[in-house]
C-alpha cells in the first residue's frame, strides 16, 4: 500500500539508461549501473546523473524544494523532486527537476527523467494524461521574461520517451494562407489529441482560432490531414 507523500522505505538509487533526449535529462546515453544508499526520496538530494553536489561536487548546496507522489503506471509509483542548487541560504543557482520510480515494497528507486534549469526556472507538478492513443505526460517550466517550456513523453512499459511537440506546427505553417502567422499555441489538449491556435489578426483585425487536429506515434505529434482553409 503507497502512502501518498511520504516514503517509509529505505530507498536505494539505481542509475540505468535514461530513455530521454540527452539535452534535457542532462545525463550521458549510456549512465553506467551504480547503486547508493539514500534515507527519503522526497527530503533528501541524490547525486545522480549531472548532479553533484558538496565539497568535490559542482554546487556547494542542494536542497528538495518539492517531492512527491505524481502517478502509478504498470505498479510503478512515480516521484517527482525539485532541486534548488548552490550556496546554503543563498538564492539557487539553478534548479533541477527529476522524476524517479519505484516499485511498492521494494528498496530501490529508478532514476527515469532529469533537467537542470536557470535558478529562476519554476516548475509545474508533472500532468500525465491517460487517453486512448497512450499515456502522455506533460513537463512544464516557467521562467521570468520566457514563454513557458512544454515537453511530452509518451509511457512505454517502464519508462519515459520524449516526443517531438513542434513537428506538426512546421506542418502547419506551411499550410497557412499567405501572409498568415501563428500567434500562439495553447498546450497540448491530449485528451482529445488536438492543439489551439491562434492566428495573427488579419486585414480586417479578426483574429482566427483553429482547433487543429493531431495524430500520436512513438515519435510524437502530427497533423492528422491538411487543414481546411
Amino acid at each position: 500500500m503507497r502512502i501518498p507523500h511520504i516514503v517509509l522505505l529505505m530507498l536505494t538509487l539505481v542509475t540505468q539508461p535514461v530513455h530521454a533526449d540527452d539535452a534535457l535529462a542532462g545525463l550521458p546515453p549510456n549512465v553506467a549501473k551504480a547503486s547508493s544508499a539514500f534515507p527519503e526520496l522526497q527530503t533528501h538530494c541524490v547525486q545522480t546523473g549531472s548532479i553533484r553536489f558538496g565539497a568535490k561536487g559542482r554546487w556547494k548546496n542542494c536542497e528538495v524544494t518539492r517531492g512527491r507522489w505524481f502517478v502509478t503506471l504498470d505498479f510503478l509509483d512515480q516521484y517527482q523532486t525539485q532541486y534548488c542548487l548552490g550556496k546554503r541560504d543563498k538564492p539557487c543557482e539553478q534548479r533541477a527537476l527529476l522524476v524517479f520510480s519505484n516499485r511498492a515494497y521494494t528498496p530501490t528507486a529508478r532514476l527515469l527523467l532529469q533537467r537542470v534549469d536557470a535558478g529562476n526556472t519554476e516548475y509545474d507538478d508533472p500532468l500525465v494524461v491517460r487517453s486512448a492513443y497512450g499515456t502522455v505526460m506533460l513537463l512544464t517550466s516557467r521562467t521570468p521574461g520566457s514563454a513557458d517550456t512544454q515537453r511530452y513523453y509518451l509511457w512505454q512499459a517502464d519508462h519515459w520517451s520524449a516526443l517531438e511537440a513542434e513537428a506538426w506546427q512546421r506542418e502547419l505553417v506551411q499550410q497557412l494562407p499567405p501572409d498568415s502567422r501563428i500567434k500562439s499555441v495553447s498546450p497540448l489538449d491530449i485528451s482529445r489529441m488536438s492543439a489551439r491556435v491562434v492566428l495573427e489578426p488579419d486585414a480586417a483585425a479578426r483574429e482566427r482560432v483553429l482547433d487543429v487536429p493531431l495524430k500520436l506515434s512513438v515519435k510524437g505529434f502530427t497533423l492528422v490531414d491538411p487543414v481546411v482553409w
